[in-house]
């Protein structure tokens, strides 16, 4: 947003390469009312994830062809499952996209005309405007749906065409950017972890969705489920996509609303057959509520550092968690305005991956801030920086020893020059 706001918007929006609807957005919000970018974050979250809720009910009613009742108790089970909650924690684009997408799926289910097709194509450019991946999935979807009838139907194919164009357009100028769509992957561990990742975040809703699926007989969601397997095996296969592009778990993720679906048609089984509430199917239906209800506190309400054991492979393990632990939220703050107020302006401060966005937040100083990229270490940070000839280097990191992301504390040749408790300021002496 404060790029945007600079007139130098390019790192995050490039009509070229699909996907930056919300940052033109946000980037436009910003500039006309100047609210702090974190506010509009925090109130742009729920917003957003109020959307998908809307459409999963669209989506429900339209194409699954349920009731009120049964459409607001997919609403539910989806809002509060972990999986889509961790998608809604920093995955804006997936979650808007999903929404759009979804809103397309029952848009097309209705009369066909010449008028409803050139709307589905601006629909589902939109979708690629909001998220490649997404777009990805719902043309995928849209032409299996139309090579599996009698009669192949060119209109609608020929509808998706310029959101397919626009695809391929996005992984051309991704390619001029230098990031790679092919990368060799030999790991065997990475690869039985791929596959193992889904059956982990949904197993608790797997008994219910194999139930529900025996019912509800939906080749739409069933389609659904196909392409996302596929891209966890494309994702883990000798000369697979690359990580840069997308990684398998990011297909695996986006599994949940066909399953949460079918658990929801399961739940509605179970409940439609109790005669008295003694009966073993209510005591099997209020015990899946139960488990999901506290899988769904537990990843809202405890911090990562006390994160229920269940969500150890998760990432994030909480949705309090943030490149810091909550508690340390306030040392940053005060190391950055310490900083603020002490820097020079032919200094430096070289922000790992995890500081990047409190420099840009909360530092107001004169020195240059240079971010780096995730798993950079402190000494490739200082030699891809003093060639640049600046006077001081800083940093902001763990003064404890503590630090995360197998960087427990800086490196020698730092001193420490502020401590706000677990955090400090350290220049680096040329």
């Amino acid at each position: 947003m404060k790029n945007w706001a600079s007139g130098v918007p390019a790192s995050q929006f490039d009509p070229q390469v699909g996907g930056w609807l919300i940052f033109a957005v946000f980037g436009l919000v910003y500039s006309v009312t100047r609210i702090d970018p974190l506010t509009i974050v925090k109130i742009a979250g729920p917003l957003i994830y109020g959307i998908l809720g809307f459409s999963e009910y669209t989506f429900a009613e339209k194409v699954l062809k349920w009731n009120e009742r049964k459409a607001l108790l997919l609403v539910l089970f989806a809002s509060v499952y972990f999986v889509s909650l961790r998608v809604s924690w920093d995955l804006f684009r997936n979650i808007l996209g999903l929404a759009v997408m979804l809103i397309t799926v029952a848009f097309e289910r209705g009369p066909k005309s010449n008028r409803r097709l050139v709307g589905l194509s601006a629909l589902v450019f939109l979708v690629a405007l909001t998220h490649l991946l997404v777009a990805t999935l719902l043309v995928s979807l849209i032409l299996l749906e139309s090579v599996s009838k009698k009669s192949f139907d060119w209109r609608r194919v020929g509808s998706v065409s310029p959101a397919i164009a626009y695809v391929g357009v996005s992984l051309v100028g991704f390619q001029s950017q230098g990031i790679t769509l092919i990368a060799a992957n030999g790991s065997i561990v990475k690869t039985i972890g791929a596959y193992a990742f889904p059956v982990y975040i949904f197993l608790p809703l797997i008994p219910m969705a194999i139930l529900g699926a025996r019912s509800l007989r939906s080749t739409f969601l069933r389609n659904w489920l196909v392409v996302c397997s596929l891209g966890i095996l494309v994702g883990t296969t000798p000369l697979s996509v690359s990580p840069q592009l997308v990684s398998p778990d990011r297909w695996a993720l986006m599994m949940f609303l066909p399953l949460v679906a079918w658990s929801t048609e399961g739940f509605s089984l179970l409940g439609s057959s109790i005669p008295r509430f003694s009966n073993w199917r209510f005591v099997a239906n209020m015990g899946w509520v139960f488990l999901i209800l506290l899988l769904a506190t537990a990843y809202i309400g405890l911090q990562s550092e006390n994160a229920f054991p269940y969500y150890r492979f998760m990432g994030p393990s909480s949705m309090l968690q943030s490149s810091v632990p909550l508690t340390d939220s306030p040392d940053v703050i005060n190391s950055f305005h310490w900083l603020s107020a002490n820097s020079k302006s032919n200094s430096v401060i070289i922000a790992p991956d995890a500081m990047r966005g409190w420099a840009s937040e909360y530092y107001s100083g004169n020195a240059t801030v240079l971010a780096f990229k995730s798993g950079t270490t402190f000494e490739a940070m200082v030699q891809q920086t003093l060639p640049l000839g600046y006077s001081e280097m800083y940093t902001v990191w763990w003064a404890n020893g503590q630090g995360w992301y197998n960087l427990p504390a800086v490196p020698a040749g730092f001193l420490l020059e502020h401590q706000s408790r677990d955090f400090g300021v350290f220049e680096y002496r040329i």
